[in-house]
């Protein structure tokens, strides 16, 4: 599927959330990647802690890599993210509470918790 789409024209292949793909599927991806040359720009996202899968794995010269790593939020600006999302700065300290301890600094996970 994706040699017969980068024949036609520019090919982006983009996999969100990488992390939550299971082992085989992610030996699968990383084979595609060492073995292939393609004219296609891969761009994934992952929690590297999560997965056992690492730009480092990725040893095709042809393919050039770069890894752009977010940080998780502090607890202070998981706080500020919330309180901005309400709109208010009387936010429930449970809300706080379980924002900072449960939520692990994942500014998509507060955003929904925060508009709920």
């Amino acid at each position: 599927m994706i040699s017969n789409q980068s024949k036609i024209g520019l090919t982006v292949f983009c996999i969100e959330d990488l992390h939550w793909a299971d082992p085989s599927t992610v030996d699968i991806f990383r084979m595609v990647l060492n073995e292939a040359d393609l004219p296609v720009l891969f761009l994934i996202s992952c929690r590297p802690a999560q997965l056992n899968f690492h730009p480092h794995q990725i040893t095709n010269p042809y393919y050039q890599r770069q890894c752009i790593q977010l940080k998780d939020l502090s607890p202070e600006k998981g706080e500020e993210m919330a309180r901005s999302l309400l709109q208010s700065d009387q936010v429930p300290a449970t809300l706080l509470t379980f924002i900072s301890d449960h939520l692990g600094g994942n500014p998509f996970f507060s955003k929904r918790w925060s508009t709920r």
